[in-house]
């Protein structure tokens, strides 16, 4: 395969990457403003709760699962083409996915609680700190991917939860 080629599917692969994290920011921002719509008036809450609700369904379906489909399509291939398969640094990015994916899953069963109202979200505060978990995923795989190193992306998980914790600390502090 040309090295072109490869450039190409690699420019696709974080476009599509982009987009579909994108796509989870929105999402876990649709999450907080539907839970914290409970404290409001029932007609403020059912207003911000349909928009909420269209706007989930929307971007899932127009935003994330394209995006994420074609992400993995193409990262598949890029796997197969240049041989990632058996170095070591891309045996943490699985890892990483692995556990991104279970992010995923969690994200698919607040959607579904949200769209077939089977139970009011009430805790903004852990959806806020659950909405940066893709930015620590991307940080992390970002930190593996470039230089090709397991420990690199461990040092970066390291102190992404650090900061995560610190967060986490200021925010309480500061309600």
């Amino acid at each position: 395969m040309s090295v072109h080629l490869i450039s190409f599917l690699k420019a696709f692969h974080i476009i599509f990457l982009v987009s579909w994290f994108s796509g989870l920011f929105f999402l876990g921002r649709m999450f907080i403003y539907h839970a914290e719509a409970e404290e409001k008036s029932a007609l403020e809450r059912n207003a911000v709760q349909e928009f909420t609700r269209n706007a989930i369904k929307r971007v899932w379906n127009i935003i994330i699962l394209p995006s994420m489909i074609l992400t993995i399509i193409l990262g598949l291939t890029l796997m197969v083409k240049l041989g990632s398969i058996h170095e070591p640094w891309f045996h943490f990015k699985l890892t990483m996915l692995i556990l991104f994916f279970g992010y995923i899953h969690a994200c698919a069963k607040i959607k579904k609680k949200i769209l077939t109202g089977s139970a009011p979200l009430k805790n903004s505060v852990g959806l806020r700190l659950f909405n940066e978990l893709p930015f620590l995923f991307v940080a992390v795989i970002t930190f593996t991917v470039i230089p090709h190193s397991p420990k690199a992306g461990i040092a970066a998980l390291a102190g992404m939860l650090v900061l995560f914790g610190i967060t986490a600390i200021a925010y309480k502090r500061k309600k």
